[in-house]
Order: C-alpha cells, then structure tokens, then sequence
C-alpha cells in the first residue's frame, strides 16, 4: 500500500492514511474501482499464504459512500467476498460514523455498564469493592470513545447515575439515599474525594492531548490534520470541518494557556506532555 500498489482513499489534495492497523484489526483505505479490488485482493491472498493466518470473511465488511449505487456496492461484494457494512461500527472500542456522535451511537457503551452492574448487584459487596468496581472497570468502558469522540452530555450524566447508584448501593430493589453529590466524589483524595476520575474532565483531557498531537505532528494523525485544516499554521474551524476539529478548535485558549512557544517548539507547562499531565491541568 505504501508503494502505490493500491491507489489509495482520494480526500483532495491531503494524503490519507492508506490503513490503520492494530493486532489483528485492520482497516484499509482505498478506492473501489474494478482494478483496485483485483489489487486489494492479491494483496489480502499474498498475506495469507506468507502468515498461515486466515481473514473471517463473514466478520469482514466494507463500506462505501451513499453516493455509490446499488450495482456498484453489489459488483465489490463479488470481487471481495466481503458483505457491505452501514455505518457506525466499532473499531477498538469505539464507534466510527459520520458527524457528531449521537445518543444512538452509545447504545454499546450503556448496555456494557447496565449488564456489568446487573451481574455485580448479585454478589455480596461491600462499599470500597464497589468503589473499585468503579474506579478499574466501568470508568474504562468509555475511555476508548472518549478519546475520539464528544461523548452527548446526557450519556455522560447517564453514565454518572449509573455509577453513583450503584456506588451507594440498593435495598430491597430501590436505591439507597446518595449522602454525597457525584461532582465531589470525582474529586482527588487529598481534596475531600474518593479518586474517580470524572468523565467530563477526562473528555476534556483528551481533547488536549489531540490538540497536541495536532500541533506537534504526532503519529499519523497529525500531520494529517495540520495539512487538512491548519495550510496556513492557524486553527480556525469552519461549519464544514469535523466535529473532532472543532472540538480542538473550541478549546484551543485552555491549550494555549498551559504552553510557551520556543524556537525548538511547543513547551509543556511542567514539563513532558501526558494524559495524565492534561487531566490536571483540566
């Protein structure tokens, strides 16, 4: 893919990634003309023979633009061997769609947490088993999306019921009274809370660390997004752009309070930049 074997996704001027990979989940970018599926699929065929691994072809799907017509969609699924998917889908824990991500696309995330509390509620916890119930393992369900989406504000409140709920505990099928508000409970040990991390800040940290990563070139990612939206070194959102983009755009006066700009580059208020170094500064 990366010697043009494959005539990679057109987006206009900007080179796009040709494929994302990670363990064994991959996604590949490309064009969907007759020659290019024959490509992709010797491709796909020279991989297998020199692995010995095989592709799930029925857990396999491509997906196309709702521009491309029914006779179009049918002629690659013959080529490939591979069903046509609808978005969204998910894609290492988080849902990939077009636009803003709405209620709609959390529904995983929401039945994740319901049937994990379920399960819990029919054991004997104490509170601190509770507490750390929470703190490792439903607070990680969302972090994958988090890091790539705006979570709609009424899933994260959803979200917090969830856990504060069952943080208390229930009597006789109904929930106990909650002695102490969420928002101080989210707050670190040494200022009166119990640690957890609150999802509002930690969305909020992310979108640091993708600003970042778009102002310094990191990865993959960010040189795509700079030569995507930042041509003349500004970041400016226009009613066009992602919603991902305005989403670092519309925090960019945060961003820029916690860094000095020198001639070797952007400098990190208190050092090395990290999540965790965003999350503090949120």
């Amino acid at each position: 893919m990366d010697t043009n074997h494959l005539l990679r996704f057109n987006s206009g001027q900007v080179l796009f990634p040709s494929h994302l990979i990670y363990v064994d989940d991959i996604i590949i970018f490309s064009r969907g003309d007759n020659r290019n599926l024959l490509k992709l699929k010797v491709t796909l065929d020279i991989y297998l023979k020199a692995t010995g691994q095989e592709i799930n072809l029925n857990k396999s799907r491509f997906y196309t633009s709702k521009h491309t017509t029914s006779s179009q969609n049918q002629h690659m699924e013959k080529a490939l061997g591979i069903k046509r998917g609808n978005l969204p889908f998910t894609y290492l824990g988080a849902p990939i769609c077009k636009g803003i991500l709405r209620k709609e696309h959390c529904k995983d995330i929401l039945g994740h947490f319901e049937k994990l509390i379920h399960s819990w509620y029919s054991k004997t916890l104490n509170q601190m088993g509770r507490l750390i119930l929470i703190k490792h393992v439903l607070s990680s369900i969302p972090l994958h999306t988090l890091a790539v989406h705006t979570i709609p504000k009424s899933i994260i409140h959803t979200l917090n019921r969830y856990m504060t709920n069952f943080l208390w505990g229930q009597k006789e099928g109904s929930h106990k009274h909650h002695w102490v508000r969420w928002a101080q409970i989210t707050k670190p040990e040494v200022e009166g809370g119990l640690g957890i991390k609150s999802l509002k800040d930690l969305q909020q940290a992310y979108t640091l660390k993708l600003w970042w990563k778009a102002r310094n070139d990191i990865g993959i990612w960010g040189p795509y997004v700079r030569n995507r939206y930042m041509k003349t070194g500004i970041m400016k959102e226009r009613i066009t752009d992602s919603p991902t983009w305005k989403r670092i755009c519309r925090s960019n006066d945060l961003e820029t309070s916690h860094t000095t700009t020198t001639s070797s580059g952007l400098l990190w208020e208190g050092g090395n930049f990290s999540l965790k170094s965003a999350f503090n500064m949120v």
